[in-house]
């Protein structure tokens, strides 16, 4: 359906804007996207911030009327606070979704890949539905991806992750790129043994609560320790076979004894309510227990 000004117009009037704020809101408009943008497309955003019904309706107008490419930037340009961002890039490497447990309880799904454009390389982090994308048999290693809507923070460890916003969108293979405009991508290759696939074990990012299954390889570890303050307490350390990939599990204090109760070696379990953790001295990523964590034999 085509909705001509005056139907998008009337819409924004119906929505409870005066005619005076939105003549207002057009030149805030205009100020920023200057002729990329037509009246029409501009009036579309404007329904979009307010939410109105008749977004979807204009939806496709918009697609058409906006070059996003012109709004891209380099990822060597991204800074902590950005938001609004658009990247066009290359998938480098894919950490597959995972459900994890909100600290309210609720479950939820996160997914996450490396994108690189030739000026360097960022961690763009999906969530909820948006990782539908990463289950196309086409998202795979030197796959064009276009980002929009992106926000940028630092994760745990000091770097800077790009999230899709809410609103924002992660487009596969977009049909529209003029590539000659991106020559750093033109000839950008990457190994799929660049892949660093973790499977269903939660990635690096330290204090990530989630929810893994395995079965149980092998005990390595069960003893009395002595902390630098004197106290007593229990260490338990065990290998967990999840699917091809092998993580090691810490436990420590009464937990640990509680633990070895449950498991032995060759039985599959659950683990909801873990952390992951980066152990600097093995280089390895360890699974840790947190007070909630619980386990289920399966």
């Amino acid at each position: 359906m085509s909705l001509s000004r005056e139907e998008i117009y009337n819409a924004l009037v119906n929505s409870g804007l005066s005619k005076e704020e939105i003549e207002q809101e057009l030149k805030k408009m205009e100020n920023k996207y200057q002729d990329i943008v037509s009246e029409n497309g501009m009036l579309f955003m404007i329904a979009k911030e307010k939410d109105l019904p008749i977004i979807q309706e204009l939806y496709k107008e918009l697609e058409n009327e906006i070059d996003h490419d012109e709004f891209a930037i380099s990822i060597s340009e991204v800074r902590e606070g950005m938001s609004n961002i658009v990247l066009l890039g290359k998938i480098q490497y894919i950490i597959k979704p995972r459900e994890f447990v909100h600290k309210d309880g609720t479950p939820g799904k996160v997914g996450s890949f490396l994108l690189n454009d030739g000026t360097g390389g960022i961690k763009i982090v999906q969530w909820g539905e948006q990782i539908k994308v990463m289950t196309s048999e086409f998202f795979k290693i030197n796959e064009l991806i276009r980002i929009i809507g992106g926000y940028a923070k630092k994760n745990r460890e000091g770097d800077i992750d790009v999230h899709v916003s809410k609103k924002g969108r992660v487009i596969l293979a977009p049909n529209d790129v003029e590539l000659r405009r991106f020559p750093l991508l033109q000839g950008l290759q990457f190994s799929e043994s660049d892949d660093k696939d973790l499977l269903n074990i939660p990635d690096k990012e330290e204090g990530f609560i989630s929810i893994i299954e395995g079965t149980v390889v092998k005990i390595e570890q069960f003893e009395e320790k002595v902390l630098k303050n004197g106290e007593m307490t229990f260490l338990l350390r065990f290998l967990l076979a999840c699917e091809s990939s092998t993580i090691l599990v810490v436990v420590w204090g009464m937990q640990a004894v509680e633990c070895l109760k449950f498991i032995e070696e060759g039985i599959s379990i659950k683990l909801m309510n873990i952390i992951t953790k980066f152990n600097e001295y093995s280089h390895q990523e360890e699974v840790r227990f947190t007070k909630n964590t619980k386990i289920e034999v399966l």
